[in-house]
């Protein structure tokens, strides 16, 4: 007869939590250092191409092998985000003309290709963040962190893209001549909803993430523009 304590967590729940962990982290670190690298020698839009798949490719790996249903439910949320945020880098290049890609490789609208494959990557990092400070903290505190980090960590890139000659832009308020005060609310506001979504993903079927993935791109295509009205 066993003696264990039922209420004790499981081994192999806490395992998986810091494969995850450990996962999400080498991601972001692998993400800085290359951008890092590419930004030093202005090494252009192939190696952003090229992030982004061997990224992509990682987390579809990682998600297959551990037979990963939060992660596969992220990689959905992120790649439908990603499409539905089109609207809003269409926005930003065409319309209000403050966001400039160099004109080659395969596009897709005014994005290039691999562009909303990209928000894979962001919804993964800070999706599966959210959750565990949600776990951890309780939603509100979460809600406060992850938007603070998003607010960092995504327009981090923005600033290193611009000399990686990735994508760069103009005609509008920036900090350090790089990054939009546009780009920081806007990044800032998407993270804000993380929290309270991705806490959904374990009571729903899968066409809610899909449909979470549309409203999440409507609402980075809303918090632009209404970025751009007050900041320029």
């Amino acid at each position: 007869m066993s003696t264990a304590n039922p209420s004790a967590p499981l081994s192999t729940t806490q395992a998986s939590e810091s494969v995850r962990m450990r996962f999400v982290i080498g991601m972001i670190v692998f993400s800085g250092l290359a951008d890092s690298i590419a930004c030093h020698f202005a090494l252009g839009w192939r190696v952003a191409a090229w992030l982004t798949v061997v990224l992509v490719l990682s987390i579809v790996t990682f998600t297959a092998y551990y037979r990963d249903k939060l992660f596969a439910q992220l990689f959905l949320f992120g790649l439908v985000a990603g499409f539905a945020e089109l609207p809003a880098d269409h926005s930003a290049v065409a319309v209000y003309k403050i966001l400039v890609y160099p004109l080659h490789g395969p596009f897709v609208w005014s994005s290039p290709l691999y562009m909303p494959f990209s928000y894979i990557i962001v919804m993964v990092q800070l999706g599966y963040l959210s959750l565990w400070m949600t776990k951890r903290w309780g939603l509100l505190r979460a809600t406060l962190a992850i938007a603070i980090f998003g607010g960092i960590n995504v327009p981090s890139y923005e600033y290193l893209a611009k000399g990686a000659e990735f994508w760069y832009y103009q005609n509008c308020n920036m900090i350090f001549g790089a990054v939009p005060y546009v780009t920081i609310f806007s990044e800032t506001l998407f993270s804000l909803v993380l929290p309270v979504v991705v806490a959904q993903f374990h009571k729903v079927r899968w066409q809610w993430i899909v449909l979470f993935g549309l409203l999440e791109g409507a609402w980075m295509w809303l918090t632009f523009v209404l970025g751009i009205k007050l900041l320029g």
